[in-house]
This record gives structure tokens, C-alpha cells and sequence, in this order.
């Protein structure tokens, strides 16, 4: 948690962590928001889900719904202690879906950070980066995404790149996509695409095309970072426009509700 010295009033802005490798490619730029935010006189908290990082509870347990369900008690305690403490959600990857979700029960704003849109894509990429990884190991020891999928759709839990994907993790998250949970929004939402590419900003544009066409308040924009999800020895810079653009944003819509 970072706590402003000087609070410019009850905001609260609650970061939701990616999973696998990500959150620990993530850690350093959502602390650094954190602080950033803080220097802003806003409040900000990255919890660690129940069974995460260091939080208490099972990792089996850990669903898609039980993700949602912890960041919504953070936010829910912060407004209960104050009475009127506005709240902004921000995500990374599948964090992104998790933070949409929770921003369409309680929240004014919402931050996310390259977005997962299907889980499944997510999934197959880390299942292709493990194989990957692999390659000095024997055929025997190198196993496919296609296989690592069947396993998880038959209830067994698989390993990846040192983490595991609980088959009922990875059942909570089937069917479930970027822009199913941000339909109907009209919270103010930027979506920022950190690959610098092309193709991933444009995908991007026309979601927000589609959803402010529907009534939605919807940007976008490119951060690019040289962030790499899989590659777990590289050293990785801290993406300093990234943040201050976010920390900037997000105290902007924040003060915008007082008015």
C-alpha cells in the first residue's frame, strides 16, 4: 500500500496484479504507480489475491471470481471507512479483466495496462513460451500447448515456467473476454497497448471504437516498453512515461468527479 503524507481527500485507487510470470514482470512499474500516485495525494493498494503472493488461502481455490471478489472487499473497506472515498480500478493482463469486472460494480475510472483480451490466447502464449524454454530438454520432456490444454479441460493442473495453472483457474476464465467485460461501461477507461506495436494499438482503437459507439467513454494509447512476460532473466526497465502517464490520468479523473 502506498499512503499519501498529505491526502488530497478519500481516493483510493486499487491496482490488480497479473498472474504467472507477469506479476513479477509487472511488480516493480505497479509499485512505482503506486508511489507515484501517493506523491498525488491518492491513496493506492496492489493486494495479492487469496492464495497468491503472500496472502493467505489456497492456490487451488484461486478462481477468476475469487480474484474479482478481493479487490472488490479492498475497495468496498476503503469506502466504508471513509463514507465517500472515490475509487479507480487499474489492471495488467488477465489483471485487466479482473480490475473491468470489478469497476462495473463500484468504481469512477479505470486504467489498463496491455489487456488480455481471451484468456485462451493468454494461456496458449505461455504454454508456446514454456515449450519454447524447453528446447534443450528431451522430446519426452517437451510437452505441447494443445496437450497442456486437453489436461487442463480434464481437471488436472499443469506446470509453466514454474507456476501452475489450476484446471479449475483456467475453468473460471473459458468464455470470458476483454470485451465482454467492458460492455455496457461508461466509466472514463484508457486502455494502453505497452507493445509499441501496430497491430496490438489498432486492436485496441476499434474496441473503444465499438464501445463508445455504444455509449462508452473509452481511449486508448501506446506506452512501449521493452517489458518482456516470459523471459524471466532479463533485466527490465522501469517504463517511466508509462507511469507517469497513468499517475496522470488517473488523478485527472479522480479530481474530475469532485467537481
Amino acid at each position: 500500500m502506498s499512503l499519501p503524507e498529505r491526502p488530497a481527500g478519500d481516493d483510493v485507487v486499487v491496482i490488480c496484479p497479473p498472474v504467472l510470470t507477469d506479476a513479477l514482470v509487472t511488480c516493480r512499474s505497479e509499485v512505482l504507480l503506486g508511489r507515484a500516485l501517493a506523491a498525488r495525494g491518492v491513496t493506492a493498494v496492489r493486494p495479492h489475491y487469496r492464495g497468491t503472493g503472500h496472502s493467505e488461502g489456497d492456490q487451488r481455490e484461486v478462481t477468476f471470481e475469487s480474484m474479482v471478489s478481493d479487490v472488490t472487499r479492498v475497495a468496498a473497506e476503503f469506502v466504508g471507512q471513509t463514507g465517500g472515498a472515490r475509487v479507480a480500478f487499474v489492471g495488467t493482463r488477465i489483471g485487466a479483466l479482473v480490475a473491468a469486472e470489478a469497476a462495473r460494480r463500484s468504481a469512477c475510472a479505470l486504467l489498463l495496462w496491455e489487456p488480455t483480451h481471451e484468456p485462451e490466447s493468454f494461456f496458449r502464449e505461455a504454454f508456446r513460451a514454456s515449450f519454447v524454454r524447453a528446447a534443450g530438454a528431451t522430446r519426452r520432456e517437451r510437452v505441447k500447448a494443445s496437450d497442456l490444454f486437453a489436461r487442463l479441460r480434464a481437471g488436472q493442473d499443469v506446470d509453466v515456467l514454474g507456476h501452475v495453472v489450476t484446471a479449475r483457474l483456467y475453468a473460471s476464465l473459458t468464455g470470458r473476454s476483454l470485451r465482454g467485460s467492458l460492455r455496457a461501461t461508461v466509466l472514463p477507461t484508457l486502455l494502453l497497448d505497452l507493445t509499441g506495436t501496430a497491430v496490438g494499438h489498432e486492436r485496441l482503437r476499434m474496441l473503444a471504437g465499438e464501445l463508445t459507439a455504444a455509449g462508452g467513454a473509452v481511449d486508448t494509447g501506446t506506452e512501449p516498453t521493452r517489458l518482456n512476460w516470459w523471459l524471466l532473466d532479463h533485466d527490465w526497465p522501469v517504463p517511466d512515461r508509462l507511469v507517469a502517464r497513468s499517475t496522470g490520468w488517473l488523478a485527472d479523473r479522480l479530481a474530475r468527479r469532485v467537481a
